[in-house]
């Protein structure tokens, strides 16, 4: 069975799943074989199940080792596929080639494709705030290792994602419109073309006020508003546009900083993005114990004329508690030349392509966060051993904490987003030049 089977594994309920070579998935049990049993092979080979999943030929599989792994050559035939259950077994995951495959254990014929920004060579499961989370290691497009995480519950909603914002090209206003509509983003009708709602937008304002971003009183006025006017956008008492930007999202899903994002301008195929910046305090992950300070940021991103990696670095101390804007947009290269586009919705960045025809999460910025720490001056994003070496303490801009000698980053502070506390200003040591 060595060149037959791509994958095998075995259920709390003494099953067996299995992925072949051909594309077939299928059960088999377990209670009458054990895995060393001579008639195994033979009872895989007459249960195959359902043939949905890509076929593999592991004759014309050429790889080569890395420390990271069985990664294959760029251009050259596809990694080792790779079969595993979700801790709660409810279903198969399968990576081959760029697509990941959810596959239903109660329903094999329930099959959930979706493209990849890069093949993995590996992954694992983590549970992160009451969710499990598929984490993919792959190599990116400068051959960093990274760990893309995929909420896999927020996946099997995809399909249902609303509000896909790009930009209409040609541009020569630099406005942002809906995809489908042809619009500005925050117009939309009582049901759209994507299928939103009144509901749905409710929904939102909803979502808004229990993370804080809103107040009770801001729900009142914008909801009662699209009640009378379902094709107004909503708006929050300082004249914000709830839709302009996405939702709030942390940068990494074990630390309390988070961003959200917003097409300001578009010229071309690139798009200059607003980022802003604010630390959760009312999130399960923030780091509460009397040695945590606060967060460092090393942000990265590819400039789209250069194709350079450029960076941003941060530090936001436990007692800024606004919302930080970041005053340089950040070029993001939307449409290529081989028919890749990328889209900003609701969740982030995300791309399709001719041979990936569902939206996918994108690979958009290269960032490393970790705790600030009165007792130790070790980060995970600086320094030799460090998962990411690439924080430059000399070039952060530095928010809240002591000593503030109130240099600032012509930033764009929101205020009264998180009113538990008072303002306080920004400081700035240095800044990294684009």
């Amino acid at each position: 069975m060595t060149n037959e089977l791509t994958g095998i594994v075995k259920t709390k309920r003494n099953e067996l799943y299995f992925t072949s070579r051909k594309g077939y998935v299928g059960k088999i049990s377990a209670d009458a074989y054990a895995l060393t049993d001579s008639s195994l092979p033979i009872q895989i080979r007459n249960a195959k199940g359902e043939q949905s999943l890509p076929g593999y030929n592991f004759v014309d599989a050429k790889e080569y080792e890395t420390v990271h792994g069985n990664i294959a050559r760029e251009n050259d035939c596809p990694l080792i596929p790779r079969l595993a259950l979700t801790p709660d077994e409810k279903y198969l995951v399968y990576t081959i080639y760029d697509s990941l495959f959810l596959v239903n254990t109660d329903n094999l014929k329930d099959v959930r494709r979706f493209g990849l920004s890069a093949s993995p060579y590996n992954f694992f499961f983590t549970k992160e705030l009451g969710d499990w989370v598929i984490n993919l290691q792959a190599l990116n497009n400068y051959k960093f290792p990274i760990t893309k995480k995929y909420n896999i519950r927020k996946l099997l909603e995809a399909d249902t994602r609303k509000h896909v914002k790009t930009v209409s090209l040609p541009s020569t206003t630099g406005t942002v419109t809906n995809k489908t509509t042809a619009t500005p983003i925050n117009q939309s009708n009582t049901t759209n073309a994507n299928g939103s709602t009144l509901a749905d937008e409710i929904r939102k304002l909803k979502a808004l006020l229990d993370e804080g971003i809103i107040t009770q009183e801001e729900f009142n006025l914008a909801k009662k508003k699209l009640l009378e006017n379902p094709s107004a956008p909503p708006q929050s008492n300082s004249g914000e546009r709830v839709n302009d930007y996405s939702d709030w999202l942390f940068i990494q899903s074990d630390k309390a900083l988070q961003v959200r994002y917003s097409i300001e301008k578009a010229a071309g195929d690139v798009s200059y993005v607003r980022l802003q910046f604010r630390i959760n305090f009312k999130a399960d992950v923030f780091c509460s114990d009397a040695t945590c300070r606060g967060y460092l940021l090393a942000l990265g991103y590819e400039d789209p004329g250069s194709k350079k990696l450029m960076y941003k670095h941060y530090k936001f101390y436990n007692n800024y508690t606004e919302v930080y804007t970041m005053p340089d947009l950040v070029p993001v290269q939307m449409n290529f030349s081989n028919g890749r586009k990328r889209y900003l919705q609701s969740e982030g960045f995300f791309y399709n392509s001719p041979a990936v025809s569902s939206l996918a999460p994108d690979e958009v910025f290269y960032n490393c966060v970790d705790n600030i720490l009165s007792n130790s001056a070790k980060s995970r994003c600086a320094g030799p051993g460090s998962w990411r070496d690439i924080y430059q303490e000399g070039e952060a801009v530095v928010l809240g904490g002591q000593g503030s000698n109130n240099m600032m980053e012509k930033n764009q502070v929101t205020p009264a987003e998180q009113p538990q506390a008072q303002p306080k200003k920004e400081t700035k040591k240095s800044l990294l030049g684009m």
